[in-house]
């Protein structure tokens, strides 16, 4: 099983060959980076942050702020771009999975 590594104060979280780097906000695979957009990026923070744990819909909503006027649906299709976003990056690596009812997690 991976467990995710950090750096000073959580700057860097890693998982096999994936790492994210909080503070230029980018995702690295190998030799190649990739900028996420804003939401994107915190939902892969939040669920690599509570790795093997999952992360409720709710918690990640809260992460987005309270001006949305369906939050949850905006974690919804923030989702479906990362997910898309993460295969054509990085195919072998990681994916997101849904937990039913739970939220999301990590998978390996």
């Amino acid at each position: 099983r991976l467990h995710p590594r950090t750096g000073p104060i959580e700057r860097i979280l890693t998982i096999g060959e994936l790492t994210l780097d909080i503070p230029h906000r980018s995702l690295r695979w190998r030799d190649q980076a990739l900028l996420l957009p804003a939401r994107e990026f915190e939902l892969l923070h939040q669920i690599i942050r509570a790795y093997p744990e999952s992360v409720s819909i709710d918690a990640l909503a809260l992460a987005f702020g309270s001006d949305l006027e369906d939050p949850h649906a905006s974690v919804r299709v923030a989702m479906t771009k990362l997910r898309a976003r993460l295969a054509a990056f990085a195919p072998a690596q990681a994916l997101i999975e849904t937990v039913r009812v739970a939220g999301y997690r990590l998978v390996s």
